[in-house]
């Protein structure tokens, strides 16, 4: 349970809602598969993980987000959300409170997909994550997105949900 611990202390900084945007909100909860009793205090460790933030695309706001999963039960699973959890928040820190102008939403996007893709395989398949990784206009609504092997994102609108997508087209990351 130590250990169990230790790894949770790794894991929170990287799961923290930065989104500061004022037209575009975001919530998250997470329920881990392990829970366990450490201190007199229970904790819960696992591979799900949720981020977002802000970036800025020639003077244009968009709320980027992140849900994902690191297969594996308990330590492998959150070891890989550690990793993606670094990952993906060093890809943000790069580009926090600076206004992009040498590429687009979208371009950055499958960039940001391929920066994640090249660490996972890495691993040589022993460390994978399912995941969906978009961005929101803050302005417009205008959403795009990638979903490496994830559950299939839901719009939900005037009271009915309904799948954005029907299928498929990218496995996991790594």
């Amino acid at each position: 349970d130590g250990d169990y611990f230790l790894t949770i202390l790794l894991m929170k900084p990287l799961q923290v809602d930065f989104n500061k945007s004022k037209t575009v909100s975001s919530r998250s909860v997470i329920i881990q598969k392990k829970s366990f009793l450490f201190n007199n205090k229970h904790y819960q460790l696992g591979g799900d993980l949720c981020i977002s933030g802000n970036l800025i695309f020639n003077e244009q706001s968009w709320t980027l987000f992140f849900n994902g999963d690191a297969m594996g039960k308990s330590v492998q699973g959150a070891g890989g959300a550690v990793v993606m959890g670094t990952v993906l928040n060093s890809i943000l820190s790069r580009s926090d409170g600076h206004t992009i102008t040498n590429t687009t939403p979208e371009d950055w996007l499958k960039d940001a997909y391929n920066e994640i893709q090249t660490i996972f395989l890495s691993f040589d398949g022993a460390m994978m994550v399912s995941g969906i990784i978009g961005m929101i206009n803050d302005t417009t609504g205008e959403l795009i997105f990638v979903n490496a092997e994830h559950p299939f994102l839901i719009l939900y609108r005037s009271g009915k949900a309904t799948f954005i997508e029907k299928e498929l087209f990218l496995r996991k990351f790594g």
